[in-house]
């Protein structure tokens, strides 16, 4: 791939994201506050860059993998005063589906392309490519960075044009998986309650 890439957040799956595309192949520039973790991309091959203007200003594949709406809204703001035009900024945080479409927005008016792709696994699992990728933004632009996701990712999902549709049903699976844990405590809380053996409990 020619595309210059660039990553930019580099916590537990970050790293693990990084780490693959590297492994993939991939000629990869990385920027992290904390400037110490970017140390083992660069002993895999990768260069580090001291500031978001020196990481972004050449790219045309951005990755982002930060914590919440605030962080990636903070970063974002930084990133197009130097991102250029026609460049592609993937998004691999899990964030509300309205600020995934104000995102979108702002680089749709700066002449760039936002794809939101949140991950579905941990970084055990992206290390493995057993991830799940759900993605959404536009058709070309996602068809220029699904390479990378496959680098990453055993599963895609490509929910079509609106950024806002990967981040709702990243949210919806969150939900659901919270919803199931909490239900399986009350069942053990109401089994002990109840003097049920454990064993027959875990049985059924």
């Amino acid at each position: 791939m020619k595309e210059k890439i660039t990553f930019i957040g580099l916590g537990k799956m970050g790293s693990a994201i990084a780490e693959q595309l590297i492994k993939a192949g991939f000629s990869l520039t990385v920027y992290n506050r904390t400037f110490a973790k970017t140390k083992q991309l660069v002993a895999m091959g990768a260069q580090a860059e001291a500031s978001i203007e020196s990481a972004v200003r050449d790219a045309d594949i951005l990755f982002t993998s930060v914590f919440d709406d605030a962080a990636l809204i903070s970063v974002t703001e930084e990133i197009l005063k130097h991102l250029k035009q026609g460049a592609i900024h993937v998004s691999t945080s899990t964030i509300l589906p309205q600020t995934a479409s104000m995102l979108a927005k702002q680089h749709a008016d700066n002449g760039c392309f936002y794809v939101a792709a949140p991950v579905f696994g941990v970084p055990k699992s992206v290390r493995a490519k057993t991830a799940t990728t759900i993605c959404a933004g536009n058709e070309n632009a996602i068809d220029t960075v699904m390479p990378l996701f496959n680098a990453y990712s055993g599963v895609i999902e490509n929910l079509g044009e609106g950024a806002r549709e990967a981040n709702i049903l990243k949210i919806c699976i969150n939900y659901s998986l919270i919803t199931a844990l909490e239900l399986i405590s009350e069942l053990y809380v109401l089994q002990k309650k109840a003097g049920w053996k454990q064993k027959l409990f875990k049985k059924h």
